[in-house]
């Protein structure tokens, strides 16, 4: 049968309102791919190992955590686990599992999955965060090789997981939030063993995103349309290594790139000439200090020497010279956003020489006079020889004479780990956004006996009031900066360099990003 011309007219015109529709649609609610720069290819791809930046920002998007910590309001929230219980004690911990929920390759997240994440870390030799898990019963056996599991965690059921502590810990949601507890699939992990989370190995989380493809150069994930909850706006995220400045400059004026994540501050200057483009700076929780063993003579066992020391250093002078608009001086242990306060102001940052001589006379030696050397221990990096000339420099200015001992990593780790240096420079990453990390790092790594501060550490766990909580942790600050047993310096602020039409970038504490919050805009 012959058709009407009008019919066929009527279908192109149907067929071009589609094509226009879909093109709309993709350029302006749902762009195909989204192109992330990158200074370093990851390693791996597991939670268990995260070591570097990016390995951090990419797995943030594969894999989940069975809770999220806020800690602007110090609560916690359901992830992968919709709710939780905690006893009366603050020693046992009743998780449910969100029900549906499944890894990328279809396999339905179980409790056993946990227990298997979680215990993995606790295995001989496994992770740098067995750590976060020394409080649960059982793990010194798991992490000495006796046991084959861990006693104090236990599944209830398909849907349920238990933990026992040793000693109550009411900040352990938090402790759960961290992204090395991330939950991975435990029949992929198994099957790949030791090789898991390489390149060439099947990554496989129950995140937004999977792993489409692993280059030599770049990473590309796909979203995952089994996800749960919100979706991204975007099909693909590329994440490209690409290290020289003039490259990424080509890239971003040739529109290839949409975010710059892997340039420093100074770095990322050169790049504001370049028209249509923004930049988003966010101070992280990571910190750098400068560290005393108290069991050393004279400036370990005299706090009025210590506090000379902390009170000649500027540290204003220091951070703009080493990071520029990357960092932020610090007067106090935790960094400012842990405590929803103020920032440290200009004032207090400067160092003051009048003070500083003050302390050096109050404690016998006026003009540093009969001071012996004090050797400030450090391992090799550019920045690091910057700090200790600065520091050699401006303690000099007081009569403190500063000898410098520059080391490889693995000698002045193992020099940590042995108490053998006096004076050091220190820095921590946080691994979940709650100020008991910090002072829990600095009790393991110092390697000293500092039982006032443990006490306070331990009653801040205790306390079910987070305000409370709080006041404890600033008693335990004041007790380590009166002593000036650490002096803190700065803070890292990490900055990212985007396309106006990006919207939606937040960064939160630990440096990651969701980019199922992303969009960006073509009109």
């Amino acid at each position: 049968m012959k058709r009407d011309p009008r019919f066929w007219a009527g279908v192109s015109l149907l067929v071009s309102l589609v094509l226009i529709l879909v093109f709309v649609s993709l350029r302006l609610g749902n762009p195909p791919a989204l192109s992330v720069q990158i200074a370093e290819m990851p390693v791996g791809l597991d939670p268990a190992q995260l070591s570097c930046y990016e390995e951090k920002l990419i797995s943030g998007n594969i894999y989940e955590t069975l809770l999220e910590f806020d800690p602007d309001q110090q609560e916690a929230h359901g992830c992968l686990a919709e709710k939780w219980v905690v006893n009366q004690e603050g020693r046992v911990y009743t998780f449910f599992l969100r029900q549906g929920v499944r890894f990328h390759n279809g396999d339905y997240l179980t409790a056993d999955d946990v227990k298997f994440s979680w215990e993995r870390l606790l295995e001989p030799g496994k992770s740098d965060y067995s750590y976060l898990l020394e409080n649960v019963l059982g793990s010194d056996e798991k992490l000495q090789g006796t046991a084959s599991e861990v006693e104090g965690i236990k599944v209830i059921n398909p849907r349920v997981l238990q933990v026992v502590l040793k000693e109550p810990d009411f900040t352990f949601p938090a402790l759960v939030s961290s992204p090395a507890l991330a939950i991975v699939n435990a029949r992929v992990v198994k099957k790949w063993g030791t090789a898991y989370g390489k390149k060439g190995t099947p990554i496989v989380g129950t995140g937004p995103f999977l792993v489409r493809s692993w280059e030599d150069d770049r990473v590309v994930l796909s979203q995952n349309w089994r996800y749960y909850g919100k979706r991204s706006s975007f099909r693909r995220i590329h994440f490209l290594r690409v290290a020289e400045c003039q490259t990424i400059e080509h890239l971003l004026r040739a529109g290839e790139l949409d975010v710059v994540a892997g340039v420093s501050a100074r770095e990322a200057q050169r790049f504001q000439e370049i028209n249509g483009l923004k930049m988003i700076k966010k101070p992280i929780l990571s910190t750098f200090f400068l560290g005393f063993r108290i069991d050393r003579t004279p400036f370990g066992s005299d706090a009025v020497l210590r506090n000379a020391v902390a009170a000649a250093i500027d540290r204003g002078f220091l951070t703009e010279k080493l990071l520029g608009e990357g960092g932020r001086a610090l007067t106090r242990f935790f960094p400012p956003e842990l405590f929803t306060e103020d920032q440290t102001s200009g004032d207090e940052v400067k160092g003051n020489r009048t003070r500083a001589l003050k302390y050096l006379a109050q404690a016998g030696h006026p003009y540093g006079t009969d001071l012996p050397p004090l050797v400030f221990a450090y391992n090799k990096s550019t920045g690091h020889g910057a700090l200790a000339r600065f520091l050699q420099e401006q303690l000099g200015g007081i009569g403190i004479d500063v000898q410098l001992e520059e080391l490889s990593w693995e000698k002045f780790w193992a020099g940590l780990q042995e108490g053998r240096f006096a004076f050091f420079r220190a820095g921590w990453d946080a691994d979940y956004p709650e100020p008991g990390n910090f002072l829990h790092y600095y009790c393991l790594f110092s390697k000293q006996e500092l039982p006032a501060i443990e006490q306070l550490f331990q009653k801040a766990r205790c306390e079910q009031d987070p305000s409370k909580r709080l006041d404890i942790y600033r008693k335990a600050e004041e007790l380590l900066l009166d002593d000036a047993v650490v002096v803190p310096l700065f803070q890292k602020v990490i900055v990212f360099v985007l396309r106006e039409e990006v919207t939606g970038l937040n960064v939160d504490l630990l440096g990651r990003i969701d980019f199922r919050n992303i969009s960006k805009n073509f009109w």
